[in-house]
């Protein structure tokens, strides 16, 4: 079986930044701000790359850069 971690990120790490990027637009979208919903959708299909790219850093610096693009 495996195990997840439990551990949060670093916050300046770019897993970290991703995740409270995904926890601001998780609570927006809940209030029913449509455009949060679709950032929400994207900033958790970046997670899940830098994840399977385990946590390189080159990997998570593109993707933090896609992320603060779209903000």
């Amino acid at each position: 079986m495996r195990r997840r971690r439990t551990a949060e990120p670093p916050r300046d790490s770019p897993a970290g930044v991703l995740l409270a990027y995904e926890r601001e637009y998780a609570a927006a979208a809940a209030a029913g701000d449509g455009r949060a919903a679709e950032r929400l959708i994207s900033v958790r299909s970046w997670r899940h790359m830098l994840s399977r790219a385990g946590g390189d850093p080159d990997v998570g610096a593109l993707l933090l850069a896609f992320a603060r693009e779209d903000r």
